[in-house]
């Protein structure tokens, strides 16, 4: 990250460091706040994030937080997000929007036990899963062969498929083996009910 800020002439006001499994991180916290940080970019997984919010909670400004899809790991836990500001890049949201989305999402829930779409521990993981696994399929019986070259050759010769994250036309080429690009990622927060909802409408 500091790399990515020094690339582009622009200097954080501050930098700050912890410890994975840190119960305590209110000195770093303070550390940020004073050095008059507009917005927090949070690098870290959900193991310690009630530690992160517990801090940021207890100072007198409080600060915008940008993170990744590992530190929402775990599902919505609402006594931690209470009162923060907090934005994410993500790949999907499970608001249902078409039916494909409504059908898998029930299907999960049944299968799984789970009471609400809130409890899914890593929403966006679990849909590119998805996707994976059936373009896969796809791959192996249309190569009728489990070679992995075989299967290789025919993940790249696929032309669409409708998933979760998005339609793929196609998912991959022989040149470009990345079935998301950055037009698949967008901003998005937890509502007041827990769902992932893009905070951009435009975006999925």
């Amino acid at each position: 990250m500091s790399n990515y800020l020094r690339q582009r002439s622009l200097t954080p006001s501050a930098v700050e460091y912890f410890n994975m499994g840190e119960e305590d991180i209110q000195q770093q916290a303070r550390m940020i706040e004073a050095s008059g940080a507009e917005v927090l970019i949070v690098i870290g997984t959900s193991f310690d994030r009630a530690a992160i919010m517990k801090a940021l909670a207890l100072l007198n400004r409080k600060i915008p937080i940008i993170s990744h899809m590992a530190f929402i790991a775990g599902g919505y836990v609402a006594e931690q997000f209470k009162g923060v500001d907090l934005s994410f890049i993500q790949t999907f949201s499970v608001h249902p929007k078409d039916e494909l989305t409504k059908r898998v999402l029930k299907e999960y829930l049944d299968t799984y036990r789970v009471s609400t779409p809130q409890k899914i521990p890593v929403p966006a993981a679990t849909a590119q899963a998805y996707d994976l696994v059936h373009l896969l399929a796809m791959a192996i019986n249309d190569a009728n062969t489990l070679d992995r070259a075989s299967i290789r050759d025919a993940l790249e010769d696929i032309k669409y498929y409708k998933g979760l994250i998005k339609t793929y036309s196609p998912p991959f080429t022989k040149t470009r083996h990345d079935a998301l690009n950055i037009n698949d990622y967008f901003m998005a927060r937890y509502d007041t009910n827990g769902l992932i909802v893009p905070i951009d409408k435009r975006s999925k």
